[in-house]
């Protein structure tokens, strides 16, 4: 996914937003015979841009980047584009945990559905989990948290990482309450739940420390998420 705002925040650091207006134009072309990138809608006052054949030919991604996003897969890529490519340019890559045969023992086992992503900013690599609010209630958001974690230490394909602090649960939200709920209640109770299993790997006694959770409020979330823009200036779009 691409919007101004991530081109802008990406590519022109020193640059104005019309920069990034206009990169996006070449782009994009002429309806209705589009060049390398197709708008649609984001939210009800600003509009993302994903591959068309020809460009997805032109930089080697998978078909489904050129497929039409529901609102459930706009919202995920929104928010994984931004922790990917803005929050920390350069310093996180998306994986999958099957590209790494010499670092993960998988044994054949079928993967959790939520993105992996890479630490490459330290000589020593790290590895991250990536879950979204999609407004979730803080239960949900508990749940999800623990199904996850149970399901990697069951399997123990990320053991090394966990016993030596590489591994990183982060979650994207979409306003400063709810990042504080979490940081608060979330991490605590994850790690209060899975103690046994933690126990295996990690010193006792354990804290809401002894796995490295991470919470991030992602500029204009919200307003994918519930269709107006609250707290992001719309001429970011």
């Amino acid at each position: 996914m691409a919007t101004p705002y991530f081109v802008q925040q990406t590519l022109f650091e020193e640059g104005s937003h019309e920069a990034a207006r206009s990169l996006l134009r070449r782009l994009v072309g002429s309806a209705p015979d589009y060049r390398y990138l197709r708008p649609e809608p984001l939210d009800n006052d600003r509009v993302c841009y994903r591959l068309t054949e020809e460009g997805r030919g032109l930089v080697s991604a998978p078909k489904e980047t050129t497929y039409s996003m529901k609102k459930q897969k706009r919202v995920s890529a929104y928010a994984i584009t931004w922790f990917i490519c803005v929050e920390s340019p350069g310093c996180r890559r998306l994986v999958t945990l099957r590209e790494h045969p010499e670092l993960f023992d998988l044994r054949g086992r079928r993967l959790p559905r939520h993105p992996f992503y890479m630490s490459v900013a330290t000589d020593v690599p790290g590895i991250g989990v990536i879950l979204i609010d999609h407004n979730a209630t803080p239960r949900r958001m508990l749940h999800k948290t623990e199904k996850l974690l149970r399901k990697i230490l069951a399997e123990g394909w990320l053991d090394d990482f966990i016993r030596s602090r590489r591994f990183v649960i982060a979650t994207l939200t979409f306003n400063p309450r709810r990042k504080r709920l979490y940081e608060v209640h979330l991490a605590r109770e994850a790690v209060r739940r899975l103690a046994h299993p933690l126990s295996r790997l990690l010193p006792t006694p354990l804290s809401p420390d002894s796995i490295c959770f991470e919470f991030y409020v992602v500029p204009g979330l919200e307003s994918v998420i519930f269709g107006s823009p609250t707290f992001f200036d719309p001429r970011d779009a």
